[in-house]
């Protein structure tokens, strides 16, 4: 059993292990004396360990279980931060900071998936969103706690806290886990099924579903990402180089943004609950288009605050999709449902990379204006693929599966 606290605290101290690492790159430079691009690998390298160890770490929780991978892989992440926090040279820091990423890929979907086993039927995609919400508070609160921190600690004190931090998480996972399993134990030898018990440890043995069944179900959130980060990772640029406001302002533009994120997933749980992941997923992709596509025609208006309005919008529209999204994977895939989680976060930072790298290009060679007309493009073209990218269930003949009302996909 895992509680949404603790479930959130997680994700909570992940984000914060990632997006810590952009303000304290200047301290780090300083400290190795390195330039800001090798610097910047620090933030890559985590994203390509996420990418690359998620399938896997995935496919070792449907075997063995998401509290053994959960904690194995808390046990790791607890060493490779504390690598960080006495990394002497940048070799030794690249290294250790794709080690977090491969760990944090084992860590988000076995506690998306421990999360989704204890919380009601009627309630999963509410409980979601709200661990969810723990790594978007991450980038508006832990990132700025990290930076603070480091001013009276240095940067190796902050992830000196984070190890510490992570210890706890560890402490707590690994007796919630010898819990579950006791529970599980004893009602084997009543002869009941434990209704307690970690669901995912007993699900029933099906053949898991193939590699194309796998890209296809998770392709929509790779466009998701592509979309939304492709846009926010230069909002910041275009705002200031393009549209000469402050600083100030844009810190304030950018807050909303993260704001409208934090509300805009809490909602898509509840609208996942009520009316189904697959219809949630798309209004929630369309909406997007549509914001984005509006704030490519106010981009020069002499107002912030408008931008402000339609930076709120772009994130309410888009951050709905991630928690219905999660909802339809495990209503459609219940035996592979921490492979198929895994999956689709590495999709999640494919996503990333390529919106970080195309978008930067789109921005120079196009302009502003058609870097959103092109981002609200991509997500069009993921709320289409929404009708196909998960197929309804069907019995092993001809007839289709009736669909549960809990688990609509």
């Amino acid at each position: 059993m895992m509680s949404r606290t603790v479930g959130w605290l997680t994700l909570f101290l992940i984000g914060t292990d990632l997006f810590v690492m952009s303000p304290l790159l200047p301290m780090i430079g300083r400290s190795l004396g390195i330039g800001a691009v090798a610097g910047g690998w620090l933030v890559t390298v985590f994203a390509l360990g996420y990418l690359i160890g998620g399938p896997s770490l995935g496919a070792v929780a449907d075997r063995r279980g998401r509290y053994t991978v959960l904690t194995g892989a808390l046990a790791v992440f607890v060493v490779a931060n504390l690598a960080t926090a006495l990394a002497p040279s940048l070799a030794v820091l690249l290294a250790a900071r794709t080690i977090a990423g491969v760990a944090a890929s084992g860590i988000t979907p076995s506690v998306y998936a421990l999360v989704s086993a204890t919380a009601p039927r009627s309630a999963r995609g509410s409980w979601l969103a709200v661990v969810t919400s723990g790594l978007l508070i991450a980038l508006i609160i832990g990132a700025p706690a990290g930076a603070l921190l480091a001013v009276v600690l240095g940067w190796h004190g902050v992830f000196f806290v984070i190890t510490a931090a992570a210890l706890v998480i560890l402490a707590v996972t690994g007796y919630s886990s010898v819990r579950a399993r006791a529970q599980q134990a004893r009602a084997i030898a009543v002869g009941f099924p434990s209704s307690t018990a970690d669901a995912t440890e007993t699900a029933e043995v099906a053949a898991p579903p193939s590699i194309m069944v796998r890209i296809r179900a998770v392709c929509v959130t790779a466009l998701w990402a592509l979309a939304v980060y492709g846009f926010y990772t230069y909002l910041a640029t275009v705002l200031i180089g393009f549209r000469g406001f402050s600083t100030d302002l844009v810190a304030w533009a950018l807050a909303c943004f993260g704001g409208g994120a934090v509300l805009g997933n809490l909602l898509g749980g509840r609208l996942a609950d009520r009316y189904g992941g697959k219809l949630t997923s798309m209004v929630s992709l369309l909406a997007l288009a549509v914001a984005q596509a509006a704030f490519s025609a106010v981009l020069y208006t002499d107002s912030i605050v408008v931008l402000d309005v339609f930076a709120v919008a772009i994130a309410l529209a888009a951050y709905p999709y991630f928690s219905a999204q999660q909802l339809r994977l495990m209503a459609r895939y219940p035996e592979a449902s921490g492979s198929l989680l895994a999956w689709n976060n590495s999709a999640m930072y494919l996503g990333i990379l390529l919106g970080s790298a195309l978008g930067g290009v789109a921005l120079t060679v196009l302009g502003p204006q058609a870097l959103a007309a092109a981002a609200a493009a991509v997500a069009a073209v993921g709320a289409f693929a929404t009708t196909w990218s998960i197929p309804a269930k069907t019995w092993t003949g001809s007839a289709p599966t009736p669909e549960l009302p809990s688990s609509k996909s």
